[in-house]
């Protein structure tokens, strides 16, 4: 999960499946899907964070409305945010990247997800995460394709920051090119799993000096 600052609502519009009103999420969320970090240019949906179903006076309200993509719609679905016991973290309004760290786990071919944090609602998250990510307690399978999007993005920035490694002092423009790789706000697959790869970045005690001024 990423922090995402949502912008104002469009004027003139109220029903959330107005076309406005979806691009304006789609927008404000970088094309991300908030739940996998999945870039999700065109099949996603808009998820009601507290369930309509639940609160229905919440069914078209801005702040309720974020962008999903529908793999992790279908799992997060009624089971989360139907009382205080079920609710996970709001990445509109929890710092969600300082509370929750993200990293894949190449040798066991997993997603680790831990937290120095006890509170229920990191807790409630990390369970949600690992069945979007591991498959933990879950009847879906898209956590296989998801795992390998992710190696497949962590290899890539792998091998950037080995050439940048590499390089002489007057190459060091490779490091603009892996910097795109960390940024959220590109509206591009870039930044498919960011956190990920922001996670990677903040292992390597060499690099995070050079690469935290793009974490936006």
């Amino acid at each position: 999960m990423i922090k995402i600052k949502k912008s104002d609502k469009p004027k003139d519009s109220f029903h959330y499946n107005d076309s406005d009103i979806q691009a304006k999420i789609r927008d404000d969320f970088y094309h991300l899907c908030y739940v996998c970090e999945e870039y999700t240019p065109r099949q996603f949906e808009i998820d009601h964070f507290f369930p309509q179903s639940v609160y229905e006076d919440k069914t078209h309200e801005w702040n309720n409305l974020f962008f999903i993509c529908s793999k992790c719609n279908k799992i997060k679905l009624n089971s989360y945010n139907k009382c205080v016991e079920t609710e996970i973290l709001n990445c509109c309004c929890d710092e969600v990247e300082n509370l929750i760290n993200l990293e894949f786990d190449s040798i066991n071919d997993c997603v680790k997800i831990t937290s120095n944090n006890q509170e229920n609602k990191v807790i409630k998250t990390i369970e949600l995460l690992n069945k979007i990510y591991n498959g933990i307690n879950s009847t879906s399978n898209s956590y296989k394709y998801i795992r390998e999007e992710i190696k497949k993005e962590i290899v890539d920035i792998d091998s950037k920051i080995e050439i940048y490694n590499q390089a002489s002092i007057a190459e060091k423009k490779y490091a603009d090119e892996i910097g795109k790789l960390l940024k959220k706000n590109t509206k591009s697959k870039s930044s498919n799993f960011v956190s990920f790869k922001r996670t990677y970045v903040k292992n390597e005690t060499n690099l995070i000096n050079v690469f935290e001024e793009y974490f936006d």
